[in-house]
């Protein structure tokens, strides 16, 4: 049997991922579902760059992928979408390297996987999709 997967892999399925993450208890899974959250809004809009052949500056991947949407002037999208990375950029460098006894990791899990549907679904309407 091949291990080879017969389609692309689909980035929105971390977003499932988080979702699934969110409804555990402990607060690893709780973390794990913030940073896969981060991770399908990420890998959606550097898709969405690509395809629609926009330019990046230099940086890390993550740093040209969200300054593209930061310096762009042409669609006020951007910066909605901007706001939200900015948002969760931060929570997911949280949920991956600080330990905080007092943050509320449920609250979090649910709102940043919000945040990444929001900018999954405006991604999709700026590509003319539903």
């Amino acid at each position: 049997m091949s291990t080879e997967p017969t389609e692309p892999f689909q980035w929105s399925h971390f977003l499932t991922t988080a979702r699934q993450l969110s409804q555990a208890h402990d607060e690893g899974s709780l973390r794990s579902a913030v940073s896969r959250a981060y991770y399908a809004a990420f890998h959606d809009a550097r898709c969405y760059l690509e395809e629609s052949k926009r330019p990046t500056e230099g940086g890390s991947e993550h740093e040209k992928v969200w300054r593209a949407f930061g310096k762009s002037t042409d669609k006020r999208e951007f910066r909605q979408i901007w706001n939200w990375a900015t948002r969760l950029r931060d929570a997911r460098i949280d949920a991956d390297y600080r330990l905080d006894p007092r943050q509320n990791w449920r609250a979090q899990a649910d709102v940043h996987i919000e945040s990444a549907q929001k900018m999954i679904s405006l991604l999709a309407q700026l590509r003319g999709k539903p």
